[in-house]
């Protein structure tokens, strides 16, 4: 005789970028396991490909999780450990520096009412040209789940102003010859050659297009308990929230 397998609840999630819908398992505990050793281990790369392996064992649906956009992820997997605890209030700490008040407030938010702003498109087209003076066309798209599994940074909050992070972003290039695809046909160090030819304008439309890239979001307000100042609490990307 064995044992009866344990249901596990399924429900239903929208991705934010295409609007799709979804159907996923709550966490269970092998993959809170995996969570708590990812955290433990403070490796960022590692948290990302952890979290990549508890959303393929949660997924109920045939999709690729890792070519979804980082900001679908904040949102998915923030979505899942609410889901699964059935808890949507969590509790942050802030310290009210108004006129050295110095005092300890613990804030409650309602994770669940975390979004991430619509955006048109998700990718930027820079269009420049040759050395031979025929046209060129560069992709950029905001980071994959694969993409931050790849990306050398210890902080990806600090990366965003890197260049080094544009070298990740480019998709593809296009040519009077054809389309080149990261990965496929260029690897990192051609796009870095590719990007590190870019003038200055280019180059602050492509740290325009990072900085305005989507996050899961929440913007709350608190009083303050000592001197009852009231303050703005924005909180953006995941690690606010967790």
């Amino acid at each position: 005789m064995s044992l009866p397998k344990i249901q596990i609840p399924i429900f239903n999630i929208t991705i934010p970028s295409s609007g799709k819908m979804i159907k996923m398992k709550c966490l269970v505990g092998r993959e809170l396991k995996l969570l708590l050793i990812a955290k433990e281990s403070k490796d960022q790369n590692q948290y990302f490909i952890t979290i990549s392996q508890i959303l393929n064992n949660c997924l109920v649906d045939d999709i690729n999780i890792e070519s979804l956009f980082w900001y679908d992820i904040e949102y998915i997997f923030t979505k899942l450990i609410v889901t699964s605890k059935g808890e949507k209030n969590q509790k942050v700490s802030y310290i009210c520096q108004l006129n050295d008040c110095n005092t300890t407030n613990n804030v409650v938010i309602n994770i669940d009412d975390a979004t991430v702003p619509k955006v048109d498109k998700n990718e930027l087209i820079i269009n420049t040209k040759a050395e031979d003076n025929t046209p060129v066309a560069l992709k950029f798209l905001y980071p994959t789940l694969k993409d931050m599994e790849n990306i050398n940074a210890d902080d990806f909050a600090s990366a965003r102003s890197s260049i080094e992070l544009l070298y990740d972003l480019l998709y593809s290039v296009s040519t009077g010859e054809g389309v080149f695809i990261k990965n496929k046909n260029f690897d990192r160090d051609e796009a870095k050659e590719v990007v590190d030819s870019l003038n200055e304008n280019q180059l602050s439309e492509l740290f325009d297009f990072v900085g305005n890239m989507p996050t899961l979001s929440l913007d709350t307000k608190f009083t303050c308990t000592k001197c009852n100042h009231e303050h703005q609490l924005p909180l953006r990307g995941m690690d606010d929230f967790f």
